[in-house]
């Protein structure tokens, strides 16, 4: 039997065993268990210190000892022959035994812990029971284990290196079920440190090199850093290179490297990688002649390359590795395992080279030939990617020839796919959403209530399957809810508006891939426009959104770079939710067999086992949410505030929703006390909206602050004015004035509407500040509930973050509307736990910048786009809180993750001067991270 991946879960894991592709061969992973058989001689080794673990005292008893290391042994072979946890198991009960009995010998004791550990990391991995509930159980201990060997190895001991290596192993392994970011770095040091004892002429150099690379593609899987998987490159080169053509474990350095290759391809388009890394993976089946995993990955990269290159000879290459074989060739070729899976990925790259060559060639051939290998995928109940890959080419061939045999075609494979699709089957989401898309198109063609809601149901049911990866329903609930916009189907809209922003909610608070981060962040506007379409018929949900979705966009754009897992100190119920949303998140049959990659994931020969155990995954999600509501700090986790709390922080006030529909400019003011919003249609027109927006945002990058002053009158006309004439507002002073509760969504943001105004010095009461003193959603509440807490639900040491207006000539009146929000912050907010961007003095007074950095804030928002210059200053350097990150478009204030914490710990304080803070962020730009009173 084939010893156990050495990182289990992971595309790459089989891929870097020293014995893939050659059982025989001697390794050091592969030769796992010489401590139970160590000698009489080795049992009395002398070594021993204070430090040993305290031990009952006993009589050691050689013969009893070494009789239960023969059991134990014979339970480990017996395990390999049958592969049943339960012989394990019996073997792991020998060993623990064995130490009850056995010498406290340093050495001795060592090797014992040593094997035990090794033992239950198999255990935690035994890929026949992946429901296994004691699976992490098994990898801690085995951790524990590991680190107690490792403390009773001499340090000069030869087997050093052995043990460092399995103590890393099993951390990565732990990571795999816990997602504990600290387990991986740790795996990452440790095997820094373990290549550090094989300097170069070591003998097992390479087998270092192979697994400090694989771990650092663990780390880029999870969190999609570029410099990991370039640092898994060069660590397999390396390897490769120490493992020449007469090595017989070269496979494992070319299938890492290929896979490396292949992804950074894939990331960066680089046909030069794409070509090398077909070269390894041509040499590493010419190596392995009978292994249909390397086969498939090959096919894999050459219609990868056939897709880029329309290369006749990489067709037929790819086609003929695919082509169906006879049932004794097919088993001859096979590896044990999940033959079926294996079996369904070779049919799917065949179906992507015939829909390839249709695209180019227009051959109708190529797609019949295509249509026939996905209903052969589907027999098999494998349908993925096969299926979505011609339901998408029937559809745009629909599309351009119009002939309704494609539209059919594509509605009936889907259908077919979706039908053999069990609930938690790994591929059920995507082959519902493949249904939705036809149905879709079908609406299109035919505007029949029936097709649209049909389309909406398919819809509806792919983003709610709660085994689908979030960020792939994230992507999914965008053309839901573009769906039911054009359908103009409210009550649709409304649900997928809320499953849009609890999945939202699940990237924020769990997801760790930057890129799928930043994508989300970008998808926000369009969430918030289509939220805003509710307002005038269910205001409650449209503000519980609004409000929900806001600050969640502020939390994800504060931690873009710092991720949910580097904030460790969290209550049980959430640690364990971070579990399930991984094993559901990177589930390895979940993910379409990858170009490049050999199908080295877990086998499940089950496929209904594994989808139950799927659905009590899913299942447990809404029982452990409810587990954190249940704590303090925590009431409204994964769930926007309710209206009543939020309506009810608006005092005397009232809210008002700025929006753009078609080609007007809407307003809808809502008051705590009614039910029905206010409509104010605006003068200005949607495409003079945008221009006011790019042109203000163009005056924040220059130094003159003239330009802003007709962006603000125009505001003042057409936005702010008419909503003031409609409600009969008269001009007051100080705390007469009313407040309004700004809620703009895009193209709305980026504008300063609480600055909108006539500032010449003969105009009088011409702003906004001589009627409103403004405010914007969401709130230090609804920002608060996005920032870490210790695990009894208090917040951390956060910071409330104020950006203070600057006394400008030309807007001189607004001085007067900043000093008493200054006031209620200073009061609200314990000592040193506020930051202040600007101050209360003039532009120019050298107090403006006594002690801190001066930044401008001349007309609130846009005008930080200029932090990317000044904080470059050696004055703003000082302020090390405030990095600016250039990576991202344009400049963001990465400014640390609990900079929004609010810092009235009672929760039921949660209308705590909702007058305070305004958050801008969504403006279809991220350089904007500013709160205004």
């Amino acid at each position: 039997m084939n010893p156990p991946p050495l990182i289990p879960g992971s595309q790459r894991s089989g891929l870097a065993r020293e014995s893939a592709g050659d059982a025989g061969a001697p390794s050091e992973d592969s030769d796992l268990d010489d401590s139970s058989t160590a000698s009489s001689s080795e049992l009395a080794s002398p070594d021993r210190d204070s430090s040993d673990d305290d031990q009952e005292e006993h009589e050691y008893n050689e013969a009893e000892f070494l009789g239960i290391l023969a059991l134990a042994r014979q339970a480990r072979e017996l395990y390999e022959m049958s592969a049943q946890p339960t012989d394990l198991e019996d073997c792991i009960a020998y060993l623990r035994d064995a130490l009850t009995v056995g010498p406290r010998d340093h050495v001795t004791r060592a090797e014992a812990l040593h094997t035990l550990a090794y033992d239950l990391y198999v255990l935690g991995l035994d890929v026949g029971a992946p429901d296994g509930p004691n699976a992490e159980d098994h990898l801690s201990e085995a951790v524990d284990l590991h680190r107690q060997a490792l403390r009773l190895l001499p340090a000069s001991h030869k087997a050093r290196p052995l043990y460092v290596t399995r103590l890393a192993i099993a951390l990565r392994a732990r990571f795999t079920q816990s997602a504990r970011t600290e387990d991986l770095q740790e795996c990452i040091e440790l095997h820094r440190l373990a290549l550090s004892f094989r300097p170069a002429g070591h003998p097992d150099r390479s087998q270092s090199l192979l697994n400090l690379a694989n771990a650092h593609w663990t780390r880029f899987e999870f969190a999609g850093a570029p410099e990991d998987l370039d640092a898994a490159a060069g660590l397999d080169e390396e390897a490769l290179r120490l493992r020449p053509p007469d090595h017989p474990n070269r496979t494992a350095a070319l299938l890492g490297l290929a896979a490396d290759l292949s992804a950074r391809h894939l990331k960066r388009n680089a046909p030069e990688d794409l070509a090398r890394a077909v070269e390894m993976q041509h040499e590493a089946a010419r190596l392995n002649p009978g292994d249909a995993h390397i086969a498939q990955g090959l096919a894999a990269l050459l219609s990868l390359r056939y897709q880029a290159e329309h290369d006749p000879m990489d067709f037929d290459a790819a086609a003929t590795i695919c082509a169906p074989r006879s049932p004794s060739d097919e088993r001859a070729q096979r590896l044990q395992g999940n033959d079926t899976e294996c079996a369904a990925a070779m049919l799917a790259t065949l179906a992507e080279l015939h829909v390839s060559r249709f695209q180019v060639s227009g051959s109708r051939g190529d797609l019949v030939n295509a249509v026939d290998i996905c209903r052969q995928c589907i027999r098999m109940r494998y349908p993925e990617p096969a299926c979505s890959t011609v339901v998408r080419v029937c559809l745009s061939t629909f599309h351009s020839l119009h002939d309704h045999a494609d539209l059919l075609t594509a509605i009936r494979i889907s259908q077919e796919a979706a039908t053999v699709c069990i609930p938690g089957h790994p591929h059920r989401a995507t082959s519902l959403y493949s249904l939705a898309q036809a149905l879709e198109t079908n609406y299109n063609v035919h505007k029949q209530d029936s097709e649209l809601n049909s389309a909406l149901d398919a819809y509806a049911a792919a983003v709610r399957d709660m085994c689908c990866p979030v960020r792939d329903r994230f992507q999914h609930v965008q053309d839901w809810i573009n769906l039911a916009m054009r359908g103009r189907h409210l009550q649709s809209l409304s649900e997928a508006c809320g499953a849009a922003v609890r999945l939202l909610g699940c990237i924020v608070h769990f997801d760790e891939h930057c890129d799928v981060r930043v994508s989300a962040l970008s998808r926000i506007p369009a969430i918030l426009d289509a939220v805003a379409m509710l307002i005038g018929s269910m205001p409650a949900a449209a503000f519980e959104l609004l409000d929900h979705a806001q600050s969640l966009a502020w939390a994800l754009t504060l931690n873009l770079q710092r991720t949910p897992t580097e904030i460790t100190a969290v209550p049980a119920p959430l640690h364990r939710l971070r579990q399930v949303y991984w094993q559901l998140e990177h589930s390895p049959t979940s993910v379409p067999f990858a170009a490049g990659r050999a199908l080295s994931s877990p086998a499940h020969d089950d496929l209904e086992a594994f989808s139950a155990h799927r659905q009590r995954l899913a299942a447990e999600v809404g029982v452990l949410a409810d587990q954190v509501r249940s704590l303090r700090g925590y009431a409204n986790f994964l769930r926007p505030p309710p209206y009543t709390i939020l309506s009810n922080g608006w005092g005397e006030g009232f809210a008002v929703v700025l929006m753009s529909a078609g080609t007007k400019c809407h307003a809808f003011v809502v008051f705590p006390t009614s039910i029905k919003p206010l409509h104010v249609p605006l003068p200005l027109s949607s495409t003079r909206l945008r221009d006011l927006a790019e042109g203000f945002v163009a005056a924040a990058h220059g130094d003159d602050d003239r330009l802003y002053r007709p962006v603000l009158e125009e505001i003042w006309e057409g936005v702010v004015h008419p909503i003031i004439q409609k409600l009969m507002l008269q001009p007051s002073s100080g705390i007469a004035r009313p407040r309004v509760w700004w809620c703009p969504v895009s193209p709305f943001p980026p504008l300063p509407l609480h600055a909108a105004g006539r500032y010449a010095p003969d105009a009088s009461a011409c702003s906004t500040a001589d009627f409103l003193v403004s405010s914007y959603i969401p709130t230090i509440s609804s920002l608060a509930a996005h920032v870490p807490r210790t695990p009894d639900g208090e917040r951390g040491n956060g910071k409330v973050l104020q950006i203070v207006q600057l006394v400008l000539p030309e807007i001189a009146r607004l001085s007067g509307t900043v000093s008493v929000p200054v006031e209620q912050v200073r009061k609200t907010v314990p000592p040193g736990a506020l930051l202040y961007f600007g101050s209360l003095h003039s532009v120019g007074d050298d107090r403006a910048s006594d002690g801190a950095p001066f930044f401008e804030h001349a007309s609130s928002h846009a005008s930080l786009l200029r932090l990317a210059d000044r904080s470059r200053s050696p004055q703003a350097s000082k302020w090390a809180d405030v990095p600016v990150d250039e990576t991202q478009t344009g400049p963001l204030i990465a400014v640390p993750c609990t900079v929004v914490d609010a810092v009235a710990n009672e929760s039921e304080q949660a209308h705590e001067f909702r007058n305070l803070v305004a958050v801008l962020l969504t403006a279809g730009y991220r350089s904007i991270v500013s709160t205004m009173w």
